[in-house]
């Protein structure tokens, strides 16, 4: 069960079900979901929103620029075309909503997330899509967010919910390559750290972080996560990608839960395998 959530949660492991992407250069190919419609009928479907989104977007005389922020897909797959929008909001931050058509012909707004959509996908084709976020540093923050929100069948309707959230300062090396298969493994030392890049760095000043080295995080013993990549640098020194668990909280991170919720997260960087011990889930 952990590795077909994984599947779900990195979109990045070998699975039948769900297509090898990498989340960290994620992309969408917005034909494979949007309805084909005309311009003029996408048009005179937005009038019928009636939120802020619209009142900002017409008081900056920026509504016809962003017609292309707005999607049009039946992303609960109940027949009927709701409309997604993800960009600009008027926030410091962009945002994703999803507008949904009620019996009065008016759409109202049923999800409102920080953040822009960066990839959609099915586990089926008889399966509500599942939108993932990408939520980009504001307000003096330097912490890049990726979530999750699978739909959830309430009843008589699809919600979509946060399933799960992963966190990385700017300035992480994010690689293009992961491994099939994610290796758990537990810290064995009594002070471990996760970096920013492959390297040990403990004296480099960072301007644009304000901080001295590229430790983000600093970790103990019995704290559990994830590797899916390794490198080794010149000296031979073995590196890995890691999706830190939190089991154990850090001693010290530089990373929050975000703008959208509370729940728990994973943390992304690097760590030395020297003290990374592979223990079996």
């Amino acid at each position: 069960m952990k590795y077909i959530i994984f599947n779900l949660l990195l979109i990045c492991f070998s699975s039948k079900a769900i297509p090898q992407e990498n989340l960290f250069y994620a992309s969408i190919e917005w034909s494979e979901y949007e309805k084909d419609i005309s311009i003029d009928y996408k048009k005179s479907e937005i009038k019928k929103i009636k939120d802020d989104l619209l009142e900002y977007l017409k008081e900056n005389e920026i509504l016809e620029e962003s017609l292309s922020n707005f999607h049009f897909i039946d992303y609960d797959l109940n027949g009927v075309i709701d409309i997604v929008y993800s960009g600009d909001a008027g926030t410091e931050t962009k945002r994703t909503i999803v507008f949904k058509l009620g019996e009065n012909g008016i759409y109202s707004k049923i999800f409102d997330k920080f953040g822009v959509l960066i990839s959609i996908y099915q586990i089926s084709k008889f399966t509500p899509l599942t939108f993932v976020l990408k939520e980009n540093p504001c307000c003096g923050n330097n912490q890049i967010t990726y979530e999750i929100y699978q739909p959830i069948n309430q009843g008589d309707k699809i919600e979509l919910q946060a399933s799960s959230k992963y966190c990385a300062i700017i300035g992480t090396e994010l690689p293009k390559t992961l491994i099939d298969n994610p290796i758990l493994f537990e810290v064995k030392n009594e002070l471990y750290y996760l970096r920013l890049t492959p390297a040990v760095d403990n004296e480099k000043f960072n301007e644009e972080l304000n901080i001295t080295g590229n430790i983000i995080a600093e970790y103990t013993i019995g704290a559990k996560g994830y590797a899916i990549l390794e490198r080794q640098d010149e000296t031979g020194r073995v590196w890995w990608f890691v999706l830190m668990v939190n089991n154990n909280k850090p001693l010290k991170s530089m990373m929050d839960t975000g703008s959208n919720n509370e729940n728990e997260y994973y943390s992304i960087g690097w760590m030395s395998s020297r003290y990374l011990e592979i223990i079996s889930e």
